[in-house]
């Protein structure tokens, strides 16, 4: 069956198939951690070789880089730049999905775009003031879904890009807290529920906020529920 599409149907169909692709990729990633322990900690780009500013892409080749990112896993300093600007364009299109009023899209692209960082990714560039503003929007339909797992990796994420003494960062830090005695007081059932709950709210976060604390947390939950 064909299946015809207009230019913003066809970025989304896209990046869906994208973002289900890298959730694929993530979630091996992380099985194979969990039960090797011992495996050396991942190589962050730059320790080797020298740090390249982030690639500028536009919308005409945002596919194509994407394509390259999945296709070329090797931690180079050249794929991290590249990284960056994928990453920075996507933040762009789900804040503009939000200032439309378009919700779900937006969520869509905010997920998409952090399911292409694996642990030791992360970089500085990768974010701006538009990246916060698309956070924000992310959290607000995960909180609306009580879905707290994600809303909270995505507020710790958004609170690394608080300026430390700022109000925006003092409130977010309150509520992180607030989300975390709520999510513990309603934790219900027997042991063995608690534990799954426990397990899927770690795994979401790590799969929205990889890096080896959140990696460590996963491991200690899924190792508690197993």
């Amino acid at each position: 069956m064909n299946v015809v599409t207009g230019p913003g149907q066809g970025r989304h169909v896209f990046l869906s198939a994208v973002a289900w692709l890298s959730l694929s990729i993530a979630v091996a990633a992380f099985a194979t951690v969990g039960c090797n322990q011992n495996a050396p900690p991942a190589k962050v780009p730059g320790d080797e070789t020298p740090a390249l500013p982030a690639i500028t892409v536009d919308d005409a080749g945002f596919a194509s880089a994407v394509h390259r990112l999945l296709r070329e896993g090797e931690r180079t300093a050249e794929r991290s730049a590249l990284l960056a600007g994928v990453v920075r364009l996507q933040m762009t299109h789900a804040a503009a999905q939000f200032a439309a009023g378009d919700d779900v899209r937006g969520t869509r692209s905010v997920v998409g775009a952090l399911y292409l960082l694996r642990v030791g990714e992360s970089r500085p560039d990768m974010f701006d003031a538009t990246s916060v503003r698309a956070l924000t929007g992310a959290i607000e339909r995960f909180s609306a879904r009580s879905d707290e797992e994600r809303a909270l990796a995505l507020m710790l994420m958004q609170l690394q890009l608080r300026p430390p003494t700022s109000v925006e960062h003092q409130q977010l830090r309150g509520h992180i807290a607030a989300l975390r005695r709520w999510a513990k007081e309603t934790r219900t059932g027997g042991d063995l529920q608690r534990l799954a709950a426990d397990k899927r709210s770690a795994v979401g976060r790590t799969l929205l906020e990889p890096n080896e604390e959140s990696l460590a947390i996963a491991t200690r939950a899924v190792h508690k529920w197993i």
